[in-house]
């Protein structure tokens, strides 16, 4: 990187930090929230116990990781059922 550029570089980057940092961080309690209600009042009943879930762009995992399986991890790589 040309040693001249870096300084602006630098402020576009912290200002991206800054924008991301508004923007999502005072959202992570509601996100979490909406995420438990949304699996458990309705996510969940379309998932059979012994299915594999691939979540798919699954982010920080808001979706997988409140929805209940049997075995968890236990039968990785046998196919049975995919929802």
């Amino acid at each position: 990187m040309n040693p001249e550029t870096k300084p602006a570089a630098d402020k576009v980057a912290e200002e991206f930090r800054r924008i991301y940092k508004r923007r999502f961080d005072l959202l992570t309690d509601y996100r979490l929230r909406v995420w438990e209600r949304l699996c458990r009042s309705f996510f969940q009943a379309m998932i059979p116990p012994n299915a594999f879930v691939l979540d798919l762009g699954c982010g920080y995992g808001q979706f997988i990781n409140r929805i209940d399986r049997q075995d968890c991890g236990q039968r990785v790589g046998r196919r049975r059922s995919f929802v």
